[in-house]
């Protein structure tokens, strides 16, 4: 409860409704321009992939609405966000969130785009909402991997928290009105924790805006939303949640959204760490395939929930069915350590058409030289790498989040967007994004996701 003895949605609905631009720091506000253009720049690049194309036929064109990434058409605002969550998610190519292993980009940025379009936004209330945002998520996943709680990924548990936070602040509520919105989201959030794959993306932010929506009418909500008896901890995570200190603790001080991760290549969050040590040990020992007999990858018992990151093959299994085409073995292979490990192994950099038909890559055969082990870590993310070469040396390689390399923008730009939508395409994108500070509305940013 908070100090007022409200629940912990009226304490959130605070922070949403309050926090100022000029509270946060310039690098937090250089963090969230840099995430923004990180997914931006990614859905322009990569286009519309088979899924995305599904929420596209789902979305009734509306001249009066907003903008669809990439897009020739605007749309109804709940539409945009459904098709805009799913193009920027299935590149796979998001950012993550540790410890939890949240998506956040991938739900709260559309609808960031379609609330504060719709809505006459600025750019700094655009950069303000995405900052109340990931604080949300952030405080309401803590450190749990909801996977090993539940069975269900991080985000389809708490990502329409996050989120609804952003639609809130765009929608200009007031307190009651946010932490209803917060309640309800925690009434929202999705179930299933396979076989739909990036459409769950889209549902989670098309929720959030319900959420928002139900706040808005001020529709009755219970207090203890969260914490209570019946509430989202108890119901959703069979009362396993962070402490009252975790959830209410340095709002406005602590920024989630600098733990963010950002992804240098498709892959999924779980496997950064791991992959960044791998590289570490080629690069400082001059090492290939060839020179390697056995690579064993020690990571957190939480991981061992997820069968896809850890598997060896095949990729050309279907989860859920067929339906609509969707290649679900590009999927599979996107998100396995051993299918990546091998690509590197063989000097192959990891880029989208390196998941195309996996189960007939070059890489299948270098998987054998790759296991995976698991320890009870208190840290999910802390990962071990043992590295056994053909003349008998043992190499160690250990760590956690620091391993993560700081973004090279410029260069990721150049691999992605220039190739992709051209140089005066992406300059354009580039400059909306780092000019929102002084811009009065998002029309600028919107030309140039169009």
């Amino acid at each position: 409860m908070t100090p007022g003895g409200r629940g912990v949605a009226w304490g959130w609905a605070e922070h949403v409704v309050g926090l100022r631009y000029e509270e946060i720091p310039s690098e937090v506000v250089e963090r969230a321009k840099a995430i923004l253009l990180h997914h931006l720049a990614i859905a322009l690049s990569m286009g519309a992939t088979e899924l995305a194309r599904v929420a596209l036929d789902l979305i009734r064109p509306d001249r009066d609405g907003v903008t669809v990434i990439g897009q020739n058409l605007r749309a109804e605002p709940r539409d945009a966000v459904l098709a805009n969550a799913v193009i920027i998610r299935s590149p796979r190519m998001e950012d993550n969130l540790a410890p939890s292993f949240c998506h956040p980009g991938a739900t709260l940025i559309p609808v960031a785009l379609a609330v504060g379009e719709s809505r006459g936004a600025s750019g700094r209330d655009l950069l303000v909402a995405l900052v109340v945002g990931y604080d949300l998520l952030g405080r309401a996943a803590g450190r749990i991997a909801s996977t090993d709680v539940v069975g269900r990924p991080s985000h389809y548990v708490f990502g329409v928290i996050g989120t609804a936070a952003v639609a809130a602040r765009l929608m200009r509520l007031e307190i009651d009105q946010a932490a209803g919105a917060l309640a309800h989201a925690s009434n929202l959030a999705v179930m299933a924790p396979e076989g739909f794959q990036d459409l769950q993306f889209g549902l989670i932010s098309r929720n959030a805006m319900l959420a928002a929506d139900l706040g808005r009418i001020r529709a009755p909500f219970p207090d203890d939303a969260f914490e209570g008896q019946y509430g989202f901890y108890a119901t959703q995570l069979r009362g396993v949640r962070p402490s009252e200190t975790e959830l209410l603790g340095d709002l406005g001080v602590r920024f989630d959204i600098m733990r963010s991760m950002l992804k240098s290549h498709p892959c999924t969050g779980l496997n950064i760490i791991a992959l960044e040590l791998v590289r570490r040990a080629l690069r400082e020992h001059r090492l290939d395939g060839a020179a390697i007999r056995r690579i064993r990858v020690t990571r957190s018992l939480v991981v061992k929930k997820h069968p896809n990151a850890n598997r060896k093959g095949p990729f050309d299994v279907r989860l859920g069915g067929p339906s609509h085409g969707y290649a679900a073995g590009k999927y599979i292979a996107t998100t396995s350590l051993p299918f990546n490990i091998a690509n590197l192994l063989l000097g192959r950099e990891i880029t989208p058409a390196t998941f195309e038909n996996p189960d007939a890559s070059p890489a299948c055969a270098e998987m054998d030289k790759v296991e995976i082990t698991f320890q009870d870590y208190a840290d999910t993310r802390w990962t071990e790498v043992e590295i056994e070469t053909q003349d008998g040396r043992r190499l160690k390689f250990e760590g956690g989040i620091e391993n993560i390399p700081v973004p090279d923008m410029e260069a990721f730009l150049a691999r992605y967007a220039v190739p992709a939508i051209g140089t005066e395409k992406t300059e354009r994108l580039r400059a909306a994004v780092e000019g929102l500070d002084a811009a009065s509305d998002l029309s600028t940013l919107s030309a140039a996701i169009a």
